[in-house]
């Protein structure tokens, strides 16, 4: 969408974007940069130089590969109250063990459940008790 008028596509066409790839070498889309080979390095760099957020859209491996790689600062989560059937895990077996601290949240009229977390670091192992059952 190239309409400069719409609401989300004219505020996205302006900023810049980033693209983690190994092997998109020339985007298309205006002010795109694609971020190639060392990725803790590369993301380092970019948050450091950055105003601002940094955000993913629609990518779960690259969110899956930032968390284990310690480098997402914050993870907004929109639940829906929906069942479609199959579909994609975000949190995948064999991850890194992650601990957040809830910033914010709420819920919508509708049911959509906004959350916010940040990356706390490792988790801490513990115990708890269950109340007694009367």
């Amino acid at each position: 969408m190239t309409d400069p008028a719409h609401p989300i596509a004219g505020r996205l066409n302006a900023l810049p974007k980033y693209v983690v790839s190994t092997t998109l070498q020339a985007p298309e889309w205006a002010g795109t940069t694609v971020v190639t080979g060392d990725l803790v390095k590369e993301i380092t760099a970019l948050k450091e130089r950055t105003d601002g957020e940094l955000q993913v859209h629609g990518s779960g491996a690259l969110v899956r590969s930032l968390l284990d790689l310690r480098l997402v600062d914050t993870l907004h989560l929109l639940t829906f109250p929906v069942i479609l059937g199959a579909g994609r895990r975000l949190f995948t077996e064999g991850m890194l063990p992650t601990r957040f601290a809830h910033r914010t949240g709420h819920v919508t009229g509708s049911g959509i459940s906004l959350q916010t977390y940040d990356l706390a670091g490792s988790p801490e192992y513990g115990t708890y008790d269950l109340p007694d059952e009367a």
